[in-house]
């Protein structure tokens, strides 16, 4: 065994325990070997169980595995575990770390049974498969999305139309009451906030714009200083907006279009109610 596989068995206790699982979604995978290319999977879950009864943890642990290249390009992922399912499958516990509890992560080790019954995760399914939603003046039907932990929704922001996406916490039902609090504040003065957001994103970007305008294809044969540059006013005009995120604090993100100007990159924009606009970047 090369030393990041042990390294990677070392965060995990070496008790192994049978648990029910209810599955939610296989979210990817992260690159973690050198010496050799290794995976770590990661699959969400809706719930776990022993024998009888619904297993409560400080923060909800995901499901996680090695692989190697062929495994994670493949359809199984090793274990072939499948959504909105329920498995019986021998796990070892993530150790604690000065950031996270224990348990934050499960080792799975076998899938011992598929396609399981077990009263209280099917009856937790059954919660989780029930729309919630709530609805709100300026931004219609808000829906959450329970992998995610978010509501969301759509709106008119300044004249376009976009996604909105509110914070919630199932254990804080005021999450998402002040989260729509904060959306609620920016949107009614939604074309001062835009005017604000543009021109902080076009004063610390419309430079950076320049640069890849002039390192692009369609300029390739043009001499740098033949090429105009892209000033802040009109960075600011060719943004267009295409999510809002609202926090509980007061935080707020808007992602605009670039308009190619970074060849298709999203330009993120920070504030928050009390501080206003407070920061811009190039992002994907």
């Amino acid at each position: 065994m090369n030393q990041e596989r042990i390294n990677f068995e070392q965060r995990f206790d070496t008790q192994e325990k049978e648990l029910f699982v209810l599955t939610m979604n296989y979210v990817g995978a992260g690159l973690i070997g050198r010496t050799e290319k290794l995976w770590t999977a990661h699959q969400l879950m809706i719930a776990c169980a022993d024998e009888n009864n619904l297993l409560t943890y400080e923060s909800k642990p995901y499901l996680t595995w090695l692989m190697n290249d062929e495994q994670c390009n493949s359809i199984e992922k090793v274990f072939s575990l499948q959504a909105e399912t329920i498995y019986k499958l021998k796990v070892r516990e993530s150790l604690p770390t000065d950031q996270l509890p224990r348990g934050r992560s499960l080792l799975v080790v076998d899938v011992l049974e598929r396609d399981c019954r077990h009263p209280a995760l099917e009856k937790e399914l059954e919660i989780f498969r029930n729309p919630v939603s709530f609805f709100l003046k300026g931004f219609g039907e808000m829906r959450l999305d329970k992998e995610h932990d978010t509501f969301c929704g759509e709106t008119v922001w300044n004249g376009e139309e976009c996604s909105v996406f509110f914070d919630s916490d199932p254990d804080s039902p005021e999450t998402a009451e002040n989260a729509s609090k904060t959306a609620c504040a920016v949107l009614a003065d939604c074309k001062n906030w835009d005017e604000k957001a543009r021109k902080y994103a076009a004063y610390i970007l419309a430079e950076d714009a320049t640069e890849w305008k002039r390192d692009s294809d369609e300029f390739a044969e043009v001499a740098p200083e033949d090429i105009p540059p892209i000033s802040e006013e009109e960075f600011a005009k060719r943004l267009s907006i295409s999510e809002l995120c609202f926090s509980a604090n007061g935080n707020f993100t808007f992602y605009y279009n670039d308009d190619d100007m970074f060849w298709g990159h999203v330009i993120i924009v920070y504030g928050n109610l009390q501080d206003g606009i407070t920061d811009a970047e190039m992002a994907g």
